[in-house]
């Protein structure tokens, strides 16, 4: 896993790598430098460098500019070079560098003229440090560099597109859009997040030399995470083994005027690699769920016949892990299964739809459990949950996920464009893969059914939640790149589970 810093704990760690590890601030900018020029030119970045043009602010961030503008002329670039903002009030790095600039008789801009050509922009205006939405000659800089952008030239940020909060991805006012980002020593919170996350284009990660250990000195309990490609694969299958051995799940799904979702979930968690698989469901599905699913074995019930306590139980004594929610409804059944999967079993649980619905009316439902529960809502379903508006919580995904965790002991996957799974602890992964054409009707089943498999292999429920959003958004990925985003199904995803 890969730590993510937000823009105050990424200013500590730098801080900590000169205090404590004594790299000096010079040394560090000049590797972001040389990595910088590095990437404008490599081939494959496709940047033009023709006609150059640096930005640089009068903070650090324009400190890194100004050397990049260096590292271009020692390489026989000359840029064109505009500084934005009051020299005498820079910072002492970017004082330095200016001075290093001037003595290679460098010249500077004075003006911004549109119809200039320029191939290629570097942005070094605002680094990690913009706390306050940009005003007067800030905003007609980032403003000239978008409008430069849309002439032709291709645009990369250093650290973070101008304009861009470090921590919260929002637009303070407004900012650039780059096409490349490059981001040193640690990715930050506000170049995964949306909106921010859309003005990055292309994020390309640079180790300029922070040691990994400066983050055991920040003193902060939130510890934010992204997998790596390498961890986000299925979990090995012994050869010495029965289907047993790979978990049966109680799927609890499905209701009168709903059959669905049921086959989705269940086709997902069978598809993930569980062993066996019931499904508890209204009797009107029993003859549809056969016919499409064979490997299922099917429960029924009826309103006016609910299935027996004693039938529970012995599903119970049965399954490793309860799957609850998909296309149950909220009618009084459905809210006594509920119940059931989350009050009277010691199993692991994975809550969805419906099962949220009746949680958010219910939320008593939460209290006391000794089991692992995961809960899986949307924006929506977790603004029944908390009480928070949707606009709040997608501009708090981490923040709302986490206090859901902790205020019920469950682990919680806030599903968005950046779909958050927490833990209780304080620790929580972004998942960056996936993309639009899952915003499909039966995405979410699918998502409950790989979780449940995962989570009846004997998987713990965070790791388990985590590496199902990753796989279920990877499988997107692929489904997506064979065919279109507009065509996907939620069937697909399954097909493209490996």
């Amino acid at each position: 896993m890969r730590r993510i810093l937000t823009g105050e704990m990424m200013a500590k760690a730098d801080k900590a790598a000169q205090d404590t590890y004594g790299l000096p601030s010079l040394v560090l900018m000049e590797r972001a430098a040389l990595a910088s020029v590095d990437i404008l030119r490599k081939p494959e970045c496709g940047f033009d460098l023709t006609r150059v043009l640096v930005m640089a602010g009068t903070g650090n961030n324009g400190g890194d500019a100004l050397a990049v503008a260096r590292i271009l002329m020692e390489d026989g670039i000359t840029p064109d070079i505009y500084i934005c903002g009051d020299q005498e009030r820079g910072s002492e790095a970017f004082k330095k560098q200016l001075f290093i600039l001037k003595a290679y008789k460098a010249s500077f801009l004075t003006e911004l003229i549109e119809d200039t050509g320029y191939t290629a922009v570097v942005d070094g205006i605002f680094g990690i440090s913009l706390n306050r939405e940009i005003t007067g000659e800030y905003a007609t800089c980032v403003s000239k560099i978008n409008l430069f952008k849309e002439k032709g030239a291709k645009v990369m940020a250093l650290d973070m597109p101008s304009g861009i909060h470090a921590t919260t991805g929002q637009v303070m006012g407004v900012a650039v859009n780059a096409d490349l980002t490059i981001t040193f020593g640690f990715c930050k919170l506000g170049q995964l997040l949306y909106p921010g996350a859309g003005c990055c284009g292309q994020l390309v990660f640079n180790d300029i030399g922070i040691p990994e250990g400066v983050t055991s000195l920040l003193r902060d309990n939130s510890q934010i995470y992204i997998l790596d490609d390498d961890e986000i694969k299925l979990p090995e299958r012994p050869a010495y083994s029965n289907k047993g051995t790979f978990g049966k799940i109680l799927l609890i799904a499905g209701s009168e005027d709903i059959c669905g979702a049921a086959v989705l979930s269940g086709l997902a968690a069978m598809r993930m690699g569980a062993g066996m698989l019931r499904i508890l469901t209204h009797e009107r599905n029993r003859d549809t769920i056969i016919q499409l699913f064979p490997e299922a074995m099917v429960g029924t019930y009826t309103e006016k016949n609910p299935i027996k306590k004693k039938e529970l139980e012995e599903y119970l004594k049965w399954c490793d892990c309860i799957a609850v929610g998909p296309g149950i409804g909220q009618s009084q059944v459905a809210k006594d299964l509920t119940h059931f999967a989350l009050k009277q079993t010691q199993v692991p649980v994975v809550a969805d739809a419906d099962a949220l619905n009746i949680l958010a009316k219910n939320p008593e439902l939460l209290s006391g459990h000794s089991q692992d529960i995961v809960i899986t809502p949307h924006v929506g379903e977790m603004s029944r949950l908390t009480g928070l508006n949707p606009a709040e919580i997608t501009s708090h995904l981490i923040d709302t996920a986490m206090d859901f965790s902790r205020s019920y002991d469950v682990v919680t996957v806030l599903k968005d464009a950046r779909t958050i799974t927490s833990d209780t602890t304080g620790k929580c992964i972004i998942n960056l893969a996936g993309n639009s054409g899952m915003a499909t009707a039966g995405s979410g089943d699918v998502l409950t059914g790989i979780i449940a498999a995962l989570l009846a292999s004997g998987m713990r429920a965070y790791k388990a939640a985590a590496l199902g959003v990753a796989l279920h958004a990877k499988a997107g990925d692929a489904a997506a790149e064979d065919m279109s985003m507009e065509s996907l199904l939620a069937r697909d995803i399954i097909k493209y589970l490996e």
